[in-house]
């Protein structure tokens, strides 16, 4: 039982999860982002703090502004009326937003869950498009700047779209695309503190091809077990130390 896998999250289920996910129930989960959390120097003792102490994070305004950005796609996709209650977005971002493309059979935060045996690995997808023969597609949404943002997500570094793939495919879904689809960001938190600047989509958006590959999948998927092992063994000793 030494080597036994506990994480500081488990897997509950609540009315919107699919039926074929209930068997996870209970078992130790994790997210990409708190896999990258992780393994970020920049971000590694945010994570211990957040989810090993419990002490709330503090969202920063481009989080903020990416989750209204998401919340405002998700809205207008599933024809519900966006919050107008919001912090960031004005009329200038919701027109871009509302010429976005809304294909038709598309699910919208729609679950994915990777069964690693001691472990799963749990993701929503911002956009999975289902075509009639089987196939699907696969759409995550960033806003940034498009200067600097478009050469990582083309990189292998970045993972999300091949992650959620994968699972497609295990549940016998054919791979149509996988892409980042980046709404060009303008605005910084010195300038919008100041008061100088707000932060707004530029509508200088990109569509950034993140090819799905079986063998890439399996390369991130031993990333996975690797930083889960470490974060399992970091958080026994923790609370060891403080119960």
């Amino acid at each position: 039982m030494a080597n036994k896998i506990i994480l500081p999250k488990v897997y509950e289920i609540n009315d919107n999860t699919p039926e074929k996910y209930h068997i996870h129930e209970g078992k130790p989960k994790i997210s990409y982002s708190q896999k990258t959390s992780w393994l970020d120097p920049q971000y590694h003792g945010n994570y211990i703090k957040q989810y090993f102490s419990g002490v709330p994070s503090v969202d920063n305004i481009f989080n903020v502004f990416g989750s209204e950005v998401g919340e405002f796609i998700e809205a207008v996709a599933n024809g519900e009326k966006p919050k107008t209650d919001v912090t960031f977005l004005e009329d200038e971002d919701r027109n871009i937003l509302n010429n976005l493309d809304y294909p038709s059979k598309s699910v919208y935060e729609d679950e994915i869950v990777i069964d690693r045996g001691d472990y799963v690995i749990q993701g929503f997808t911002d956009r999975t498009q289902y075509f009639d023969d089987g196939g699907v597609g696969i759409r995550d949404y960033k806003t940034g700047n498009v200067d600097t943002k478009a050469k990582f997500y083309a990189s292998e570094e970045y993972g999300q779209t091949t992650l959620y793939m994968y699972q497609k495919e295990v549940e016998g879904f054919t791979p149509k695309y996988s892409h980042v689809m980046l709404l060009g960001r303008k605005g910084n938190n010195m300038m919008y503190k100041s008061g100088l600047s707000r932060v707004r989509l530029s509508g200088d958006n990109k569509i950034i091809d993140t090819p799905y590959s079986k063998e890439r999948a399996e390369k991130l998927l031993l990333s996975f077990d690797k930083a889960v092992q470490e974060i399992s063994e970091t958080y026994k000793t923790y609370l060891k130390v403080f119960g």
